[in-house]
């Protein structure tokens, strides 16, 4: 009898080990909700590579950069996840179009959030187009030129992802708020501490755009970064698994409300999952999903 309550007692505290949730309340809201389980290992999915453009609506050489942008998303269709980003960073490129003659943008897509990773992440900005793609550093850097942002990408898209990311996002009109489900399931052993980075971006915006000799009022502005769902650096997850085996499973369920400037039919929530060591913030894997 003692030996079989004993073997019930340890079963019990291995079901602990390996369901872990957490509930979190902001401001009197339950905000998220995240779980951590193990399961059989998934066969692994194919890699997405983020690209992360630092842009400018009164940059005159940014609409070279979106070019380039979109030329790699046409040439690897579902395999890119690109998100442009506006900061607040000193210089005139950085700002929104405002013309002696009256060209002037309607929009400021500039983020706080944006600016903090240019900064903090990407080590400063001192001119634009510029990106980061998977956040692996080019030489010394972790931005690079629009010249080598076509064959960084495929020279990362023959990399294997160690984890796969679905987010499911669900949109309910009577509440106005969004809820979503991110699930990370890892396929091979990760020994280093990761983040999980949330955040909305939105497409087919049209407003002014700066080029050398002119400004264009009706240029359709794509992947502006409108919020960050986490903090700039992303979530901290499982730090307390010092080597996330395959077969290691997170969950996490979050709820906002969106903004009434977006359109919510162009928007799209962007996640995903990188290193979170001190010199190392390479992502790991990425998604992309429609928020409605």
């Amino acid at each position: 009898m003692k030996k079989i309550l004993r073997l019930g007692v340890l079963a019990s505290i291995l079901a602990l080990q390996s369901c872990e949730e957490k509930d979190v309340v902001i401001d009197g809201f339950k905000n998220y909700v995240d779980t951590t389980y193990v399961t059989t290992p998934e066969v692994a999915q194919a890699r997405n590579v983020l690209i992360e453009e630092f842009t400018g609506a009164s940059c005159t050489n940014c609409p070279a950069g979106h070019d380039v942008v979109s030329s790699i998303i046409s040439s690897n269709p579902g395999k890119i996840v690109a998100v442009a980003y506006h900061t607040f960073n000193a210089g005139e490129i950085f700002k929104p179009v405002n013309k002696p003659n009256g060209e002037k943008s309607a929009f400021d897509f500039r983020d706080s959030a944006a600016t903090l990773m240019s900064s903090s992440i990407f080590g400063g900005l001192t001119s634009i187009p510029t990106a980061g793609i998977d956040r692996i550093p080019v030489g010394s850097t972790l931005q690079i030129g629009r010249n080598q942002w076509s064959s960084t990408v495929s020279s990362r898209l023959s990399v294997a992802a160690p984890a796969n990311m679905y987010i499911k996002s669900t949109y309910n009109s009577s509440t106005n708020l969004v809820s979503l489900n991110v699930k990370i399931a890892y396929t091979s052993a990760v020994a280093k501490k990761n983040a999980l980075t949330l955040g909305v971006i939105e497409s087919n915006i049209i407003d002014a755009q700066e080029y050398t000799d002119s400004v264009d009022m009706h240029y359709v502005h794509n992947h502006i970064f409108r919020k960050c769902l986490t903090p700039y650096y992303g979530n901290a997850i499982l730090d307390n698994i010092s080597t996330k085996q395959p077969g290691r499973v997170y969950e996490y369920n979050y709820q906002f409300t969106p903004s009434s400037t977006w359109k919510l039919e162009n928007c799209s929530i962007v996640g995903f999952l990188s290193t979170n060591e001190s010199s190392d913030k390479e992502v790991l894997q990425a998604i992309e999903v429609k928020l409605k």
